[in-house]
């Protein structure tokens, strides 16, 4: 064996080591993942609880990494020690689950006595998250120095043995990354694939104690002479270095820290903006680039091998490092061919190779160049203390740095610069700190960053790439970028819709009509609407609509400030004055932990048009969602969730109903429309099964319509068509299967596959015959002449419900060509009501459909 390993171990002993740090990352990404996303549905998920989240966290690394850069040097059997700081991992992974529990016992009151000083609220759940990740995120920040001190031989070993640990501790936790984005939780869920991360922490620490046990351990080094501190050559026996870690050093690490992260933030933006925006398209941006980290650390090895000065190597590195990132907005658009849709047509399978691909395409070599910076570090500095010392302190001052980087990124450049010019500030950056750190060692080296720096802000300059794709007519009038996305605002011939992240529309003032009916269809039979809670916003039309109804409250919780800028200056009107008029309140909160810590009751609460296929989505489908939710209803009020039926598949849709009806006794279902392309259903459960009054909906009509006028017949034929049945008497047409909770995801890692499935025309939407056979099932099982819901209206409202039904089935049958059967239905639908009503069967501006190419 070549020297450099202090004690002579055996291959076999070494493989045994090398493979635990790669256990140990993969152990570490699969707790970050959980952490972030329990967490988030903890304290929400706005930017700054993930952000305050996501900084506790990787403080916790950086404490880890600076108490043991101490401790290492002076601990008589690190490996010992390693093996118990794993256990300890493991061990307070438990803890977690009791914390969990007290945490939520907590949480309302606390923000019940917080919650109008933001600051203040965030601050406390910083400290609830300290008080989960500290513990075991310190542990784990001091497991790379004592593994580093135990493995590495004398000092020059370090850059040659340090980058290749680095490497494969980086690569675990790549591989934890996938794990827990694509398969752990899909599996076990998350309760499950949190164990299985706590097993391998024990396991860890098991191992590494046995082989502590049973091999012995020097702590005897050669310090440095004076002659190694000062030759600016390398070599095994020469480094140019001094006998402490320099504040170059420390500058170095902690800029090299800050860069890679927030290049991360803004790869991991880019790439949003052609995206399904999925859990698994995420969780594939966060491998790729922490693949490329982990080879970045290689290439590094290979130059502690050269005998040219350190300083210039590291500064011909992150000169790389710079051109790599520049590189990548120009990357992307030449693959995206200007930011189209990626992946338009092919099924999951393919889907994932051309995303994967792509994303590989245009990020692994940036990524690789990133990635051998900091890496290339251990070797400038090995030369600076014990290996243990050095590598701990490094790192530390590193992810100090990266947590800086994420921070400003999300909070600040994104919004202040944009994508572009943002990554274009982050190549500048690097040509900077290539050329401070090749001051004193090489004129001619200082040239090359100078003259990329000037390349940069001249001929390659990616900030006149356009921010927002167009298409066809569409004119750009307005857009931000914030921590969550992007956002604009497109005039499209005359009528104006939200996009966010380009593919993802919000609503359209050319669908006003259908989206004021989400709130009037549902509002209609309700006794006292009074107190409305609006979940997600859109445009704000559908929250608008409720002000036309004598409410005293309306609260709009909206994930996205941005959204809410949109709207107020552009859709103000549209929504019926909602941004300005006194009893609206338009909040920028996660509406699901809105509810969950306050314990207003409300009258109503309604969920907008939620695409289950996006990540975070699937919060707002779970039971234990709906069981808080139904927690804040006044008696007699309604949780509506609209589900939009053209984005979802038979698997979806039933895995949504049943998780509905498990918490709410009663469940109607209405329809929004009677579109054949788009239509879209709303899930309508209370716990009262109080029937519907004539009287209410004559009442609440004249309201909603402006037409006061109007007699009680024409709001009944009006209305009634909408109603759709009784789901809580028809319980048997509901298929068996599993129900969507926190712990066990079953949309979020189900919707995306249909998603692309359907798209491929391998699956198909829950619209057309499957649309027709469950109105079909849901009316025979509960006809309206028995349905309790409808027992106090006379035979002929009931058969305005029946009316609605042949209308729809009539419309979708000729849609589909069968025209002949089509028009049985629509006969039906003549004779049933006797009125001449027009109903409208084709969608236009529907909210929150992908917009894909």
């Amino acid at each position: 064996m070549k020297t450099g390993i202090k004690v002579q171990q055996s291959s076999r002993d070494l493989f045994i080591l090398l493979g635990l740090l790669f256990v140990s990352g993969f152990s570490s990404l699969v707790y970050q993942v959980l952490w972030m996303r329990e967490l988030t549905l903890l304290f929400g998920a706005t930017s700054y609880a993930t952000a305050g989240t996501l900084a506790v966290f990787f403080g916790g690394l950086a404490i880890g990494g600076a108490v043991w850069s101490y401790r290492a040097p002076r601990v008589a059997q690190p490996l010992k020690e390693y093996a118990i700081l794993e256990l300890g991992v493991g061990l307070s992974g438990i803890l977690y689950f009791s914390l969990m529990f007290v945490y939520a016992g907590i949480y309302t009151p606390l923000h019940e006595a917080l919650g109008d000083i933001p600051n203040l609220l965030l601050l406390a759940k910083m400290l609830l998250a300290a008080s989960v990740l500290l513990p075991p995120a310190i542990l784990m920040g001091g497991t790379l120095p004592l593994m580093s001190q135990y493995i590495v031989g004398t000092r020059e070993s370090l850059g040659r043995v340090g980058t290749v640990m680095y490497g494969i501790n980086t690569l675990g936790a790549a591989t934890g990354a996938l794990a827990a984005g694509f398969w752990l939780p899909a599996w076990l869920g998350f309760n499950g694939a949190y164990i299985v991360a706590v097993l391998a922490s024990l396991f860890i620490g098991a191992i590494a104690w046995i082989l502590a046990r049973r091999t012995p351990y020097s702590t005897k080094y050669p310090p440095a002479s004076s002659e190694q501190m000062t030759k600016g050559k390398s070599s095994p026996t020469s480094v140019k270095s001094v006998s402490l870690i320099t504040p170059k050093l420390i500058v170095a690490a902690a800029v090299s820290g800050m860069l890679a992260l927030a290049l991360e933030v803004l790869w991991t933006r880019m790439f949003q903006q052609v995206l399904q925006n999925s859990v698994y398209t995420f969780s594939i941006i966060l491998v790729i680039f922490l693949a490329a980290l982990s080879v970045g650390a290689f290439i590094a090895r290979l130059f502690t091998r050269t005998n040219i000065s350190s300083w210039s190597v590291l500064s011909f590195l992150a000169t790389l490092a710079g051109i790599g990132a520049l590189a990548t907005p120009f990357l992307f658009n030449e693959f995206t061919n200007g930011m189209r849709y990626l992946g338009t047509g092919e099924q999951w399978s393919l889907y994932l190779f051309s995303v994967f691909s792509g994303a590989a395409l245009v990020l692994f070599l940036p990524g690789v160049a990133v990635g051998s910076v900091f890496p290339y570090l251990l070797r400038v500095a090995q030369s600076s203390g014990e290996p243990g010392k050095v590598l701990g302190r490094l790192s530390a001052i590193n992810t100090a740095g990266a947590i800086v980087g994420s921070l400003l990124t999300g909070f600040v450049l994104l919004s202040a610069f944009g994508l572009w010019r943002s990554i274009q500030l982050i190549a500048l950056s690097y040509f900077l700190l290539a050329a401070w750190v090749a001051l004193g060692n090489s004129r001619r080296l200082i040239a090359v960053p100078i003259l990329s720096f000037i390349l940069a802000v001249t001929i390659a300059d990616p900030s006149t790439f356009p921010g927002v794709r167009l298409k066809g007519s569409e004119k750009l009038l307005a857009s931000w970028e914030g921590s969550h996305g992007s956002v604009s605002v497109i005039d499209l011939k005359g009528s104006r819709r939200i996009k966010v992240n380009n593919y993802y529309a919000l609503g359209s003032s050319a669908a006003i009509e259908h989206e004021q009916n989400q709130t009037f269809i549902p509002l209609m039979p309700h006794p006292s609407p009074k107190r409305l809670f609006y979940l997600g916003m859109g445009t704000g039309i559908t929250a608008g609509a409720g002000l036309r109804l004598p409410s005293q409250e309306i609260t709009v919780a909206e994930l996205i400030p941005e959204v809410i800028t949109a709207g107020a200056q552009y859709f103000n009107e549209y929504a019926l004055g909602l941004f300005t008029n006194e009893r609206a309140q338009v909040i920028a909160r996660d509406g699901r932990n809105e509810l969950r810590g306050s314990s207003k009751r409300y009258d109503a609460i309604l969920a907008d048009l939620f695409i289950p296929w996006r990540a975070g989505v699937g919060n707002v489908y779970s039971r234990d969602h709906y069981a808080t939710a139904r927690d804040r209803l006044q008696p007699g009020g309604i949780y509506v969730q609209w589900i939009p039926l053209y984005q979802v598949t038979s698997a979806e849709f039933w895995t949504i109903t049943r998780t509905f009806v498990d918490v709410f006794p009663q469940v109607r279902v209405w329809r929004g429309d009677f579109f054949v392309d788009k239509p879209i259903l709303a899930l309508v459960g209370s716990v009262d099964a109080d029937p519907m009054n004539t009287g209410v909906i004559m009442r609440n009509g004249r309201y909603l319509s402006n037409r006061p006028n109007l007699n009680q017949t024409t709001f009944l034929a009006v209305t009634l068509p909408f109603y759709a049945g009784n789901l809580s008497e028809s319980l048997e047409i509901i298929p068996k299967g599993p129900i969507h909770t926190d712990n066990d995801p079953v949309i979020d890692y189900q919707a995306p596959i249909s998603h692309r499935n359907a798209r491929a025309g391998k699956t198909e939407w829950f619209i057309d015959r499957q649309l027709i056979d469950f109105l079909d099932q849901l009316q025979s099982a509960t006809p309206p002449d028995v349905d309790p819901y409808l027992s106090r209206l006379d035979p002929a409202a009931r058969n305005f419900v029946k009316a609605g039904l042949s209308f729809h089935k009539g419309a979708m049958l000729k849609h589909m060509g069968q025209k002949q059967e089509a028009q049985y239905y629509l006969k039906n639908f003549i004779e049933l009501l006797p009125m001449r009503m027009e109903f409208k069967t084709r969608g236009e501006g529907s909210s929150t459909v992908e917009q894909g190419e």
